[in-house]
């Protein structure tokens, strides 16, 4: 019998930036199982927020989260507000996309969930149920990330780390954070803020 053709991943539209191209290879290579199931437009809009956050970020990495506006009053940096509204469409974008392929639970999915079984206020209302999606979905792709590697989390940092974050305050929801690499498990203590954690990983 011949050998089985591996089918190719769904390839970026060649519209979108070249960051915003490599944002969509990262979501496709993490998803699993027949990655056209979200390859469309949502996963489109989304990789082009997953650009324009990271380039906010990079700008207010580069010159500071204090700037000086055209008074020379020192004001919050505006690629803040760009990174927040960025963020805040991911998310949204991330609970309208096809869930993965279901396998066994990551961490950030089991802490999750446990955290929305001892919230039946929030999980049972009819008003939380994008949201709450939305941050399955969150919890999802970084345990792909986690299971990826240590720069695939670096590159989660940008993103889904953030929103998650974002989406677990807002629902009332505080799942304890631990880190899982296999080696430094023993060494390490639980965290409560990815961003910390992932900068201490990143060597920040």
């Amino acid at each position: 019998m011949g050998n089985k053709t591996r089918k190719e991943p769904p390839k970026p539209p060649e519209s979108l930036s070249e960051d915003a191209k490599a944002a969509w290879r990262e979501v496709i290579a993490a998803y699993g199982p027949c990655p056209e199931r979200i390859a469309g437009p949502l996963l489109e809009e989304y990789a082009q927020q997953v650009a324009i956050a990271r380039r906010a970020r990079a700008r207010v990495d580069e010159e500071g989260l204090i700037v000086g506006n055209a008074k020379g009053e020192p004001v919050p940096h505006p690629a803040l507000a760009v990174e927040r509204r960025a963020l805040e469409a991911m998310s949204r974008l991330a609970g309208r996309m096809e869930a993965p392929p279901r396998r066994r639970d990551g961490y950030m999915v089991e802490a999750t969930r446990k955290a929305l079984a001892a919230a039946p206020d929030v999980r049972d209302q009819e008003r939380f149920k994008g949201a709450v999606a939305a941050t399955m979905t969150l919890a999802w792709i970084i345990d792909e990330a986690q299971r990826a590697g240590g720069e695939a989390l670096r590159r989660a940092a940008y993103g889904p780390i953030p929103s998650y974050l974002k989406a677990v305050r807002e629902l009332g929801l505080t799942p304890v954070v631990q880190a899982v690499d296999a080696v430094q498990a023993a060494d390490e203590a639980p965290v409560t803020d990815l961003g910390k954690w992932m900068a201490k990983r990143a060597g920040g």
